[in-house]
């Protein structure tokens, strides 16, 4: 059984989160992995990077988080648009 406590990074961002991307070290596209219930159903979804950006906003958050494993990107960072 997954067990983990606050294992997740937060950002703290001024004004709106669409004013805001992530931007990674290499332009693989993400796997997410889904959650039903506060758990994982065993289920992924494909979210495709704009070059090595992923742009922010609401819609990609609507079905809860989004969960990285084995992300193969070194660095990720926050830039403001």
């Amino acid at each position: 059984m997954y067990f983990s406590i606050g294992a997740h990074p937060a950002f703290s961002i001024d004004g709106d989160i669409e004013n805001y991307s992530l931007a990674f070290d290499n332009s693989t596209d993400l796997t997410s992995y889904k959650l039903r219930d506060n758990l994982f159903s065993g289920e992924t979804k494909k979210i495709p990077l704009n070059g090595k950006i992923l742009p922010l906003n609401y819609s990609i958050f609507a079905e809860d988080a989004i969960v990285l494993k084995k992300l193969s990107n070194i660095f990720t960072y926050v830039i403001k648009k």
